[in-house]
């Protein structure tokens, strides 16, 4: 996890220095003239944000709408990645448990302790996560061609790290479903081989609709993320 946060720290900050400007011709002037340039583009001050002004023309006003400016971008990209890796982590929260949870002994223990786990994450992050899903479609529908055209690395970057993040929790997030699934095999095996109905075998009933009912999977607030859902999104992109 403290990986996941790290690579998305750098990422960002990587971005935010060297997005705006050309590598070919990189120094700390450039950067700070692109931002002043954004910053006059942004506030109606200039007709494009890819002219530079030169450091005779700057004013007070310009040094402090560059200020302003840097901070927002800087905003903009931390909140971007962080948002990415805050569904990442929640995901495979999820996903490491689900994998391992099922045992003869316990199994029955562990799926109760993933249903808590599953509700309380579902209850901080579900939103976000459907937010996150809303803007896969989106953003990727028409951003994913650029990862293969563009020949700036950083872009590359950018966009590859987007890109391995949606894919690693959409398919984890089908993942967990599908481990969980494997309870009902295991439900209807000892069903079909413990002879009579008892009131344990009507629990085991109970249990099989209820992993039915996806009890056990990252929610997008209005739906479940199965395979079903991964493969709808993918179709869309």
């Amino acid at each position: 996890m403290y990986i996941i946060c790290f690579v998305y720290i750098i990422n960002a900050i990587t971005f935010i220095i060297l997005g705006f400007a050309k590598r070919d011709n990189f120094s700390a002037a450039r950067v700070t003239l692109k931002y002043l340039g954004i910053a006059r583009f942004n506030f109606f001050m200039a007709s494009s944000s890819d002219s530079l002004p030169s450091f005779q023309d700057v004013t007070n006003v310009d040094i402090f709408l560059g200020v302003v400016t840097f901070f927002s971008v800087s905003f903009r990209q931390l909140m971007g990645f962080f948002e990415d890796g805050f569904i990442l982590v929640i995901c495979l929260t999820l996903w490491i448990p689900a994998k391992d949870y099922i045992s003869d002994e316990d199994i029955l223990l562990n799926y109760e302790g993933l249903k808590t786990l599953t509700k309380l994450l579902n209850n901080a992050a579900s939103q976000v996560i459907l937010g996150c899903t809303l803007e896969t479609l989106f953003y990727y529908s028409t951003s994913l061609t650029g990862f293969f055209v563009t020949n700036d690395w950083v872009v590359k970057l950018r966009l590859g790290t987007y890109i391995v993040n949606a894919v690693i929790f959409l398919f984890s997030s089908g993942s967990i479903v599908k481990q969980v699934d494997s309870l009902v095999e295991w439900a209807t095996m000892i069903r079909k081989h413990g002879g009579r109905k008892t009131t344990q075998d009507e629990n085991r009933l109970l249990l099989i609709e209820e992993v039915k009912s996806r009890a056990v999977s990252i929610s997008g607030h209005i739906f479940v993320m199965d395979y079903n859902a991964v493969f709808n999104v993918n179709g869309h992109i």
